[in-house]
């Protein structure tokens, strides 16, 4: 039984939802068929999830040849636990922001925190990398 009004801090994506709806029918997923997401159907039925949980870092690639008519950029991120990394392809900035802290990304900690840049940003180009993604023609490398 699931348990009634829990609140978790622990980050999923909807990218759990594939492996969680697997687990639940009981259904193995073929190991040749690769699930970027994890099952978080302890979480759900109120128990503790697994380390793994805790510790992942999500990506995101957003390349644009143009802003999006909403304001959107051309980016890419990541966030682990706490913190939350975007590059912005356009003119190369970035910016770090703590979500524990200021989770209105208000306060963009890059100058005061070089180290935790530095590991977001060649992790995420890893990713980049890693899922083969493009930077739209005449934007900044990461």
């Amino acid at each position: 039984m699931a348990a009634h009004g829990r609140v978790t801090d622990v980050p999923t994506i909807n990218l759990d939802f594939y492996p969680t709806f697997a687990e639940i029918i009981g259904y193995e997923i073929p190991d040749e068929h690769v699930a970027d997401g994890a099952s978080i159907l302890p979480l759900l039925k109120g128990e503790e999830g697994p380390e793994s949980l805790d510790g992942r870092l999500f990506s995101w690639h957003y390349p644009l040849d143009e802003p999006h008519f909403l304001g959107g950029r051309s980016s890419a991120a990541n966030r682990g636990r706490d913190l939350k990394y975007i590059y912005f392809f356009d003119d190369g900035s970035d910016e770090l922001f703590d979500l524990t802290n200021d989770e209105s990304e208000t306060t963009n900690l890059v100058s005061s925190m070089p180290e935790a840049r530095t590991e977001h940003r060649e992790r995420l180009r890893n990713w980049i990398t890693e899922v083969k993604g493009k930077v739209p023609t005449g934007q900044h490398e990461i």
